[in-house]
């Protein structure tokens, strides 16, 4: 018998200067706003933005009039709001390179707490999303996180991670009691944002839906998974694999194109609601081994598990044409697909072993419901990496 436990966020937003449009979209979530920022050199520009959309009529910043006749009522709700006359009070907070400590949580929901917050809005990269969250519970606030780029399918997601000083070992998985209120997104911001970030979002989401797909296969019953959402997941891949190049190339040329708007709402939103029929597998639990090389360092979290998914596809002995097909699209789009293009072409022995060693003991490992020796991660990867580099050498 299936069992299903779908959550998902109130309201999600994409659109050119959707942050013209943050307060219309935030009026119900109260009238005292901590606002976050990081980033970077566009900060001034936001905030420009985001001062403009609290001090100025809303109807003046509707940005659908002229799009779908289900949107023309957006213009008489603004203008129903602005009716009001209530005056919202705003604080930014500018969080740039702030480690998601419990240091900088602590301060952050001290300032909600002082300034009495109804509402907490996130602004910028995942660190900055994360801060918030990891906020919300010693606050009560209300949750907005508004993406600066699609480096990751967090963004949707209730949970936060927090960092020790280095800002890289992991201390703690927060999470919410309910997904964020709102999620906006202004493609005007995610165009600014550099290519390898978009990449990444890829190569994350590629990954989990693999992992999915090869854990409903492996290790779930038939009849435990609603036909919804097996065809989901494969439809979603084949999103990725018709539009994932286009995107990459339109944001190249500074456009906003169907395509790319189409894989950034698959990033950052749709696996919020789709997290309950995911699960935690191979590639996420092999990044927790990858982070101990130094090469790997400079590599984002998405094209670490987009690597990830080769080996995972040779353990769970893939066909040969659903491997390459990845193996060609993850090269098309410049995530790694063998240990050249890792940086690890000559990594001795030993160090594949602790990668093993710390994949099947870490923090995604002790997540998951399937357990793994060491030698699952590192012979995989040994053999992942001779079948990809001869395929490419072919």
């Amino acid at each position: 018998m299936a069992y299903v436990e779908f959550r998902s966020n109130p309201l999600y937003v994409q659109g050119p200067d959707a942050l013209l449009e943050l307060r219309r979209y935030t009026h119900h979530l109260g009238t005292r706003f901590l606002i976050l920022t990081a980033c970077g050199p566009l900060t001034e520009w936001v905030k420009e933005r985001v001062t403009k959309s609290f001090t100025t009529p809303m109807v003046d910043h509707v940005q659908t009039k002229y799009v779908f006749p289900r949107y023309s009522r957006n213009a008489s709700k603004a203008a129903a709001l602005d009716a009001q006359n209530i005056t919202p009070v705003f604080r930014f907070e500018n969080c740039s390179q702030q480690n998601v400590t419990w240091a900088n949580v602590n301060r952050v929901a001290s300032i909600a707490k002082e300034m009495q917050a109804d509402c907490i809005i996130a602004i910028g990269g995942g660190r900055v999303l994360d801060m918030a969250r990891a906020a919300q519970p010693q606050t009560g606030a209300r949750i907005v996180l508004c993406p600066s780029h699609a480096a990751s399918n967090a963004s949707a997601t209730p949970q936060g991670v927090v960092y020790a000083d280095d800002g890289v070992t992991i201390v703690d998985l927060i999470v919410m009691p309910a997904h964020p209120d709102v999620v906006l997104v202004d493609m005007n911001l995610i165009l600014q944002s550099p290519i390898d970030m978009l990449v990444a979002g890829i190569g994350d989401c590629m990954s989990c839906y693999y992992e999915s797909l090869f854990a409903m296969k492996q290790y779930l019953p038939d009849k435990s998974i609603l036909y919804y959402s097996r065809e989901m997941h494969g439809l979603r891949t084949e999103l990725f694999y018709e539009h994932g190049l286009r995107a990459i190339q339109a944001a190249k040329s500074g456009i906003s194109n169907l395509s790319l708007e189409t894989v950034v709402a698959e990033i950052l939103y749709f696996d919020g609601p789709s997290s309950s029929m995911m699960e935690i597998f191979f590639s996420h639990m092999l990044v927790d081994g990858l982070h101990s090389l130094e090469p790997c360092h400079k590599l984002l979290h998405g094209a670490l598990v987009g690597y990830g998914a080769i080996p995972m596809m040779v353990f769970a002995d893939a066909p040969d044409d659903i491997l390459f097909r990845y193996v060609d699209f993850c090269m098309s789009i410049g995530i790694p697909v063998n240990f050249q293009q890792l940086g690890i072409e000559n990594i001795p022995m030993e160090q594949l072993v602790k990668v093993g060693e710390i994949s099947a003991a870490g923090r995604a490992a002790r997540r998951s419901v399937v357990d793994y020796t060491p030698e699952v991660f590192y012979k995989n990867m040994i053999l992942a990496d001779k079948i990809v580099t001869d395929y490419i050498n072919s």
